[in-house]
C-alpha cells in the first residue's frame, strides 16, 4: 500500500472552500487503495464544521492535528503589533509569506514523528496560505521524499491583494518551493501559464493543472424549486476590494424604471438568496440599495446543504468584480458546483478563463460590463420562461456541455496520474 502525506491548512470538518479539494483527493485515494495521512490544523468550534464530509472518506486514513506554537513562549504577533504602534493588519503585511509562517516547523516536526515508525511515499502540500510550502520543503531538504506543490491561488494572492508583484523574499520562497518540488500544480492554466512563463529555466514538464470539481452524486438530487418564486443563489463570500456589486446597482436600476404594479409584482416573485455571504460591507451595501425585501441572507451551512439550497434556484450568481484588479485566471470553486448542479449562470466577470469555460459548456450569461439595461432584459426573459412558459430562442439554451471534465471522480482521477508519474519518476532516479 502507498502512503501519501497531505500537509494542509484546511480540511474537514472546516466548512470552508479551501477544505474542498484535499478533502476530494484524500477520498479519492482511499477508494484506490491508498494509505492518507493528513496534517493539519485542529478544527474550531461554533458554527464553521461540517463533520458529514469526513463520513464519506472510506479506506484507511488518518488525520493528525498540529498545535500551533504556545504563543506565551514564542513571538506573539498581538504582542509586538502593540509594541511598534501599528495594528495587527498591518504588521501583516510585513509577515513573509503569510503569518501562518508562524505554524511552518510545527507541521514540520509533526511529519518528523510521524515518519520515524511509518513509510510516506509522497509528500503534497497545498495552499493558500503559502507558508504551508516552507514545511514541505523542509520535509524534502531532510528525507527527500517525493514533493508535490499544489497551487490553488497562486503565491502573489492577486484575488485579496491585488497586485501581481511579489516581494523579493516571496519571490525567494515561490522559486526555492518550485525548483526543488517534483512537481507543481496549479488549479488553472492560467496560473500555470503564468508560473512557466515566469521560471523559464525550469522544465516545463513539472508543470501541471489540475481544476476544482463537483460531486455529481450531490448536484444530481433531485430538489424541487419554488412554484411561486423566481430565485437566483450565490454561495460563497464576495471579495468587497473588488466591487462585485454591480449585479445590485443593476437591479435597483431595473426597480427604479418599474411603474408601482410593476415593481410591486416583481418584488413579490423575485429573491435573491446569499448563502454565507452575510459580512458587513455586503449587508450595508444590500440596505443602501433598498433591497432587503428581495436579498435574503443565508448563514454559513454544510457543503452538501447548500448545494441543496443551490438547486432549488431558477439561475445562479458569479460576481466577482470586472475591473482590472481581478485576475483573469480566477475559477472559484463555486463556479464548478454550479456547473454540476446544471442551473443557468448569470456571471458579471472580467474577460478570462472563467468566461471561457461558461462559454465552452454553454452554461450561462456573461457580462462583462456593468450593464444594467442587459441585467434587466436578462431577468426579464427568465422570469417569463419560469412563470409564462415561454421558449428561449435556440442561442439562449444552456445545455452545459462537456462538464463531465470537471467532475470529481475524473478530475480527481488525473491529479492521481500526476501523483503515480511524480513517484514513478523518482524511483528512477
Amino acid at each position: 500500500m502507498k502512503t501519501m502525506a497531505i500537509i494542509t491548512s484546511n480540511f474537514p470538518p472546516a466548512n470552508i472552500v479551501g477544505a474542498l479539494r484535499p478533502f476530494r483527493l484524500t477520498k479519492f485515494l482511499c477508494k484506490g487503495g491508498w494509505k492518507v495521512v493528513v496534517f493539519t490544523r485542529p478544527p474550531t468550534t461554533g458554527h464553521d464544521l461540517d463533520s458529514s464530509l469526513l463520513e464519506e472518506i472510506k479506506g484507511d486514513f488518518d488525520i493528525h492535528y498540529v498545535t500551533p506554537p504556545d504563543t506565551g513562549n514564542s513571538w506573539n504577533c498581538g504582542l509586538a503589533a502593540r509594541f511598534i504602534g501599528a495594528g495587527w493588519d498591518v504588521l501583516e503585511k510585513w509577515i513573509k509569506p503569510d503569518s501562518d509562517v508562524r505554524h511552518v516547523f510545527s507541521y514540520y516536526k509533526s511529519f518528523n514523528s510521524y515518519i520515524k515508525a511509518n513509510r510516506v511515499d509522497v509528500v503534497l502540500t497545498t495552499s493558500p496560505p503559502h507558508s504551508i510550502h516552507l514545511a514541505g520543503l523542509m520535509v524534502k531538504k531532510k528525507h527527500a521524499i517525493p514533493w508535490i506543490v499544489d497551487f490553488r491561488d497562486p503565491w502573489d494572492d492577486y484575488p485579496t491583494k491585488g497586485h501581481h508583484e511579489l516581494s523579493l523574499l516571496d519571490g525567494y520562497f515561490e522559486r526555492s518551493v518550485i525548483t526543488r518540488a517534483d512537481s507543481v500544480i496549479s488549479a488553472t492554466k492560467t496560473y500555470s501559464k503564468n508560473l512557466i512563463e515566469k521560471h523559464s529555466a525550469i522544465d516545463s514538464a513539472k508543470f501541471h493543472v489540475v481544476t476544482n470539481s463537483y460531486d455529481k452524486l450531490k448536484t444530481s438530487l433531485y430538489v424541487a424549486r419554488d412554484p411561486k418564486h423566481f430565485i437566483i443563489c450565490y454561495t460563497g463570500i464576495f471579495y468587497s476590494g473588488k466591487d462585485p456589486y454591480a449585479f445590485f446597482r443593476a437591479m435597483k436600476s431595473w426597480f427604479d424604471k418599474m411603474s408601482p404594479s410593476e415593481s410591486s409584482y416583481y418584488k413579490s416573485i423575485f429573491r435573491v438568496h446569499l448563502i454565507g455571504s452575510g459580512d458587513t460591507v455586503t449587508r450595508q451595501v444590500i440596505r443602501s440599495l433598498g433591497l432587503e425585501d428581495v436579498v435574503i441572507f443565508f448563514e454559513r451551512m454544510s457543503h452538501e446543504h447548500a448545494i441543496e439550497k443551490t438547486l432549488e434556484a431558477d439561475m445562479v450568481l458569479i460576481s466577482t468584480g470586472q475591473a482590472e484588479r481581478t485576475r483573469p485566471g480566477w475559477l472559484p470553486s463555486k463556479l464548478f458546483e454550479y456547473l454540476g448542479c446544471r442551473i443557468p449562470i448569470l456571471a458579471l466577470i472580467r474577460e478570462g478563463e472563467m468566461a471561457e469555460v461558461i462559454r465552452s459548456t454553454k452554461s450561462g450569461y456573461i457580462l462583462l460590463s456593468e450593464d444594467h439595461d442587459k441585467v434587466r432584459e436578462i431577468l426579464e426573459n427568465e422570469i417569463r420562461c419560469k412563470f409564462k412558459h415561454e421558449i428561449q430562442s435556440d442561442d439562449a439554451r444552456f445545455i452545459f456541455e462537456g462538464i463531465d471534465r470537471f467532475e470529481e471522480e475524473n478530475v480527481m482521477r488525473g491529479f492521481t496520474e500526476i501523483i503515480e508519474n511524480t513517484l514513478s519518476r523518482s524511483r528512477k532516479i
